[in-house]
């Protein structure tokens, strides 16, 4: 005949009240659905769940596994672990087996991937796969991807744990020298960020130290350059002999007609511009606000010269990936390496001074003071810009036939400056 203890359910009171005794009967077993589940006492005070079946090769054999420890883990809990391992058991898994084969395998991925041996690459690699593709535009993300792959080229079989400073800061200055004083900046930030979440996940040795910590990134300074009008004939004059591409020289000429950034541009697609409606739309901006370019007049004139039969995606195609843009770095490249030869007074200019040179020419197209706070807005969202405060939170309107009316303006001033003469497609 079975005794009590083998025929009751285990209750949270008779586990509260289980205590080893030398000699006696120190566990309490289950019943019913839950034959097997032991509640055990040892001399230390500790009581832990077990599970006790029989071996699934040979019946004969008894096993046990350790579930957990009692009052860590409640009976209600202990009950749905019994139930996972016993489900294993039913279809013919040995459970603790398949926990040791578990923590083998643990130990051998341990031994695999010791911080030491964390390489460079190892560390890009799984910045760029668990924060960078997860959290940032596709666009920025393969920016960052590409900087990070090629300025650590050099480095990427390196132990990370042997990165130092002092190895930081020959590689910024490396990269000033060519000058490319964003990219050293961009680099800095985004290692910081990459080594900090190599540290908090412990894939670097304990006590490892950011080496980036304290290195201030060279971030690009506030420009106040913009081309007055005799700097803007100049440059006209100048662009079609600068020696850049024809994309380039035509990615130029839209920021100068559209104020758009030139990034937008050179990402522009054919299903999103209507020449004949003189508009396009531009869903992925930086603001996350999508808006529609107005075009003037001369604006359509240069895109109809981009007009390709074998090209129906992209504006500018690049000429080495089917089916990809032109990146906005070309036209960075372009601008730094020949804009030697249009050399001025006020010194260096970028190819972002153009949408400067757009917001305050478009403002100084009117002295008439009551237009001065219209130009204002209609100047900011030429450029695509969101207004600050209440007014941006409940005034969404976006003048667009004022901006159309401007940026007609504008163009129209340009010719007055000799634009016709060089733009593409000036006159058709």
């Amino acid at each position: 005949m079975a005794s009590s203890n083998d025929t009751k359910r285990i209750t949270d009171r008779a586990a509260q009240a289980l205590k080893y005794v030398k000699g006696g009967r120190n566990y309490l077993s289950d019943s019913s659905s839950f034959r097997g589940l032991r509640l055990k006492a040892y001399k230390d005070g500790m009581k832990s769940w077990v599970y006790r079946y029989r071996h699934p090769a040979d019946n004969t054999k008894l096993r046990q596994i350790t579930l957990g420890s009692y009052p860590q883990m409640g009976l209600a809990e202990a009950h749905e672990e019994f139930m996972k391992v016993k489900k294993v058991r039913r279809e013919g898994g040995d459970p603790l087996q398949e926990r040791l084969d578990k923590k083998a395998a643990h130990l051998l991925e341990k031994e695999a991937n010791k911080p030491e041996d964390y390489t460079v690459r190892q560390l890009v690699d799984d910045y760029l796969e668990n924060h960078i593709f997860q959290n940032r535009k596709p666009q920025g993300a393969k920016e960052v991807a590409r900087v990070l792959n090629k300025e650590l080229a050099g480095l990427m079989d390196v132990k990370a744990c042997h990165i130092t400073p002092q190895t930081i800061k020959n590689l910024e200055m490396k990269i000033k020298a060519r000058p490319a004083p964003v990219i050293s900046g961009q680099l800095i930030r985004e290692l910081k960020y990459a080594f900090q979440e190599a540290i908090i996940v412990q894939r670097l040795p304990k006590g490892f130290a950011n080496p980036c910590q304290g290195l201030k990134p060279e971030t690009s300074k506030q420009r106040l350059r913009y081309f007055d009008n005799d700097e803007l004939r100049m440059f006209m004059r100048w662009l079609p002999t600068s020696g850049m591409s024809d994309s380039v020289r035509t990615v130029l000429w839209l920021m100068l007609l559209t104020g758009c950034r030139s990034g937008e541009i050179v990402s522009a697609r054919w299903e999103h511009i209507n020449l004949d409606a003189g508009t396009w739309w531009l869903g992925d901006t930086k603001t996350d606000v999508p808006r529609t370019v107005q075009l003037s007049r001369q604006a359509v004139a240069v895109f109809r010269t981009r007009i390709e039969p074998s090209n129906k995606k992209f504006v500018f195609p690049s000429p080495n990936i089917v089916d990809e843009h032109i990146r906005q770095r070309a036209v960075v490249w372009a601008v730094c390496n020949k804009r030697k030869s249009f050399a001025t007074t006020k010194g260096k200019w970028t190819a972002h001074d153009l949408r400067r040179t757009v917001r305050t020419g478009v403002g100084l197209l009117s002295d008439d003071p009551s237009l001065v706070n219209q130009l204002n807005i209609i100047g900011e969202c030429i450029l695509g810009h969101s207004r600050k405060g209440e007014e941006g939170t409940y005034d969404l309107n976006r003048f667009e036939p004022q901006c159309r009316y401007w940026l007609q303006e504008w163009a129209d001033h340009l010719d007055t400056l000799g634009a016709s003469e060089y733009m593409p497609g000036a006159g058709e």
